[in-house]
């Protein structure tokens, strides 16, 4: 799974939240993503469920864009839009999401998972690395391994260290290395943990002796590349 898949991006701005979905509105676009499906997976992605499930019960036939417009709260706005201002909202008239803005929802992201808050943690945490925060990648990581709020799934969870890796995490890189041992795969695990070492992983430096006695154990010698 690529947690970039279900991203909707309107003139080359990735819409991260309802709020920026509803101000970069523009008819054309956001009809070719109810059409093939993109808009709804994007919803349940972001967990936007009650908006979702509205989205699947669109009755056929009707004026679909109107209807939508109802279930994002913009049914005030809709002649506007469609006689005004539609073509001017097809325009990319802002940044993207900035480091600032990432970092604030990382952030708020940890506040939420401190206090046991987990699904608004995933939410915000979800957000912040659709717009390549490695860190937060992480934490989505941790929380599927250990089953925070969500149900264990270590599949889900080796693809988003493996995302965070591929941006310099070294703690998903020793990650890595840790689930590969215990699962066996030591060739995959001593790369990973090399790889860690590379980046100055502390962890991995505290434990590299360790690591290297336990292949010893299992009659398997590694050479550093």
């Amino acid at each position: 799974m690529n947690q970039h898949q279900f991203l909707i991006q309107i003139d080359g701005k990735s819409i991260c939240s309802l709020e920026e979905f509803k101000k970069n509105w523009c008819d054309k676009i956001i009809s070719e993503y109810l059409a093939n499906g993109t808009l709804l997976k994007w919803l349940e992605y972001l967990f936007y469920y009650e908006e979702a499930e509205k989205v699947k019960n669109l009755e056929p036939g009707a004026d679909m864009l109107t209807q939508l417009k109802c279930i994002f709260g913009m049914e005030s706005q809709a002649d506007d839009v469609s006689k005004i201002d539609n073509a001017a909202n097809c325009v990319d008239s802002e940044k993207e999401v900035t480091e600032a803005k990432n970092e604030d929802c990382f952030d708020t992201g940890k506040e939420f998972f401190s206090h046991k808050e987990y699904s608004d943690a995933l939410k915000n945490f979800v957000h912040a690395a659709a717009n390549g925060n490695r860190d937060a990648l992480g934490w989505i990581a941790v929380m599927y391994q250990k089953g925070y709020g969500v149900d264990k799934n270590l599949d889900i969870a080796i693809t988003y260290y493996l995302d965070a890796a591929k941006l310099g995490h070294s703690g998903a890189m020793n990650e890595l290395g840790e689930i590969f041992q215990l699962n066996g795969n030591y060739p995959h695990a001593m790369i990973w943990y090399q790889k860690a070492l590379d980046y100055g992983n502390e962890h991995t430096k505290k434990q590299w002796g360790k690591y290297l006695k336990k292949l010893a154990e299992k009659g398997i010698s590694f050479t550093m590349s």
